[in-house]
């Protein structure tokens, strides 16, 4: 089963994506509480294609994803 999520940040693209291009386990844990662990899979920046590996936990349960960036659209 593949599910696929979009999420529109009212920001300039720039902001965004210079927030992710610094992503690291320390910013992604600092980031918000329920946040367990992160790690790149396939490159090591925001970048088309690069994968990376999360852990968080959801209403108490703990939820595993790995995510690649693709370009809308």
């Amino acid at each position: 089963m593949v599910l696929e999520e979009t999420t529109r940040i009212e920001a300039p693209r720039e902001r965004v994506f210079g927030f992710f291009q610094q992503m690291d386990e320390r910013r992604y844990l600092d980031w918000h509480p329920d946040h367990i662990a992160f790690r790149w899979v396939g490159g090591e920046e925001a970048a088309e294609g690069n994968v990376f590996y999360l852990e968080e936990r959801i209403r108490g349960k703990v939820n595993k994803q790995e995510m690649r960036y693709k370009r809308e659209g």
